[in-house]
This record gives structure tokens, C-alpha cells and sequence, in this order.
């Protein structure tokens, strides 16, 4: 069971499944209390998140699985003595568990969004799907094409849980607002929800573009020995770290201008938070710069950081919940 929890990414599913708790229970539910408007409660139910998240998570899980089947080659070369998709069924196995958990998950999508009223937000689920697909059949060795897409891919979670919710809210409460407040967005929780969403989205397109970048460094022999036209392959090595760390360096003094000009307001300007995002992200980032310049740079040390980075990030929004 572990060996084929391993092979669909459970970690990386649960970050998802993390994501829209958060979203859903430290940071809408938190901004109605917040902003006084405790007569308009969330209108969707925990009942509907859990099964957008579930969906979700199948049609990442059946990502997970094509990119697996359609990468096994070079896998063969770039992880060697780990246990693969093909080790453990075969290639029809394979194809029919990769079509069960995406159409099941589209199925899922489906059936939410004709429950909040518009069935067009399984959007998001065919689109992801698309993508995982065209991406593991013809971007998996490309030069940042590749990598935008899977970074579009994690940009739409926190877009596709923020689209459902407040679809949800505005057609219940629409009315209210525009007779009383002329918008949706300007006051209530809607307007400091979609700044988080913002944050969110744009946080976790750009870290998974650098850690994407991080691993074709780490997969070069097996992209190079399959003919693959990946970054470091077109530029070279030196040319990939130097892109690298400006992204990273980019990234930092984005996450310390946001939160030195934009966010001193409470809860984050305590010093609980203070601490906690110079632990779990600027530290953590600036030692990814410093480890790119060493003369043995770890790829999978990095990558695993980043990871980390972006469930610290989105575990920040529980100082949300709690310091209320």
C-alpha cells in the first residue's frame, strides 16, 4: 500500500487537500467573523469542500500516474533503485487507473459545481486535466514550457477552491451587497479573501517553477540520454543555477516587501508571526541561494526545501485562525 501511496504523490496530495482546508476554515471562515459579517455565514458546506477536494485530488493523483507511465525511461536513469509504476502493474493496469482517478475526479468536480449552481466550474477540472496530460505527453523534456504548465497546475487549486466559494456567496448574498455596498470586493470577506487568494496563487506558481527548474537539473542524465531539450540542456548548467537564483532572490524580496509594506496590520505584525515566516520561509529561502553557489549543489535537497516552503506557507494562515 505505502509503495503505491509513494507513486501517487501522497505528500504532495496532501498539501493539496491542506490548501483548501485552510482556505476554507482558517482564512473565509476566519474574514467573516473578522470583518463583522456574521450575518452572511459561508454558503459552501463542508460537505461540498470535501468533495472539491477530493476531486481535486484525483485529478492530480491520475497526473501523477501519466507522467509516471510515459516517463518510465528516463526514471530508469534518473532514480535508480526506486520502485516505479511499472514495477508494480502494467502498462494497461497503469492506463486504466490513470483514466478511473482523472474521470473520476471530473465526475466529482461535475457533480459540485451543479450543486453550487454553475456547472461551467468544472472548468477547472477539465482544464487540469488537459494540462497534466498535454504536459506528460509533450512539455515533460521542454524548455520552461514544462515547467509554467505544472506551475499553472498548482496556481489553480487555491483559484479553482476560491472560484467555488465564492460563486456559492455571491449568489446567495449578491443582492445584499450590491444594494448595500455597490460591490462584492470592496468590503466584507470577499475583499480579504481574494487578496489571499492572490497571494496564494502567485506564491505557489513561483516556487513550483523553481523547484520544477531544481529538478530538471537533478534529471539531466536521463533527459540528455532520451534526447530531451530541457532547460540546462539548452543553456547549460552554470546558465540554469544563475536563472535560478535570480528567481529565488526575486521571490525573497517579494515575500519581505509584501510583508514589511503590505501586511504589518494584525495578526501579522506579532511577534509570533514575525518569527514564524523568518523560520519557515526567509531563512529557509536565502539558504537556498547560498547552497546554489556551493560546488556541490544538492538538487534534491533544494527541491524537498521548497516543498516544505510551500507547506509552511500555507500552514502561515492558521496565525489567522488562531490570533483572531
Amino acid at each position: 500500500m505505502v509503495k503505491y501511496l509513494n507513486l501517487l504523490r501522497w505528500k504532495n496530495l496532501l498539501i493539496i487537500l491542506l490548501i483548501i482546508f485552510s482556505m476554507k476554515y482558517w482564512v473565509f471562515e476566519t474574514l467573516i467573523y473578522r470583518t463583522g459579517f456574521l450575518q452572511f455565514p459561508s454558503v459552501f458546506n463542508s460537505i461540498s469542500a470535501f468533495i472539491l477536494t477530493l476531486s481535486v485530488v484525483l485529478v492530480a493523483a491520475g497526473g501523477y500516474v501519466i507522467n509516471d507511465l510515459y516517463d518510465t525511461e528516463a526514471d530508469r536513469i534518473n532514480k535508480k533503485g526506486k520502485i516505479l509504476l511499472l514495477d508494480l502493474m502494467s502498462e494497461k493496469q497503469a492506463q486504466l487507473l490513470y483514466f478511473s482517478l482523472t474521470l473520476s475526479g471530473i465526475a466529482l468536480g461535475y457533480f459540485v459545481a451543479s450543486q453550487a449552481g454553475l456547472y461551467q466550474l468544472v472548468f477547472f477540472h477539465i482544464v487540469s486535466a488537459t494540462l497534466l496530460w498535454v504536459y506528460s505527453s509533450y512539455f515533460k523534456s521542454s524548455v520552461l514550457i514544462g515547467n509554467i504548465i505544472v506551475a499553472t497546475l498548482s496556481a489553480l487549486v487555491p483559484l479553482c477552491y476560491f472560484s467555488f466559494e465564492t460563486f456559492c456567496f455571491i449568489s446567495c448574498y449578491g443582492k445584499v451587497f450590491e444594494g448595500q455596498y455597490d460591490s462584492y470586493f470592496i468590503i466584507g470577506p470577499l475583499a480579504g479573501f481574494w487578496d489571499y487568494t492572490l497571494i496564494l496563487t502567485t506564491f505557489a506558481f513561483a516556487l513550483t517553477i523553481i523547484r520544477e527548474i531544481i529538478k530538471d537539473l537533478e534529471d539531466m542524465e536521463g533527459d540528455k540520454k532520451l534526447t530531451g531539450q530541457t532547460l540546462p540542456l539548452a543553456v547549460g548548467v552554470l546558465n540554469t543555477l544563475w536563472i535560478t537564483r535570480l528567481l529565488i532572490l526575486a521571490l525573497m524580496l517579494c515575500i519581505l516587501y509584501l510583508y514589511y509594506l503590505k501586511l504589518q496590520i494584525p495578526p501579522f505584525n506579532y511577534l509570533a508571526f514575525h518569527g514564524y515566516l523568518y523560520l519557515t520561509l526567509i531563512f529557509p529561502g536565502f539558504y537556498l541561494l547560498w547552497h546554489s553557489f556551493s560546488n556541490h549543489v544538492d538538487y534534491e535537497k533544494l527541491s524537498n526545501i521548497l516543498k516544505l516552503m510551500m507547506l509552511f506557507g500555507t500552514l502561515s494562515s492558521f496565525f489567522y485562525f488562531t490570533l483572531q
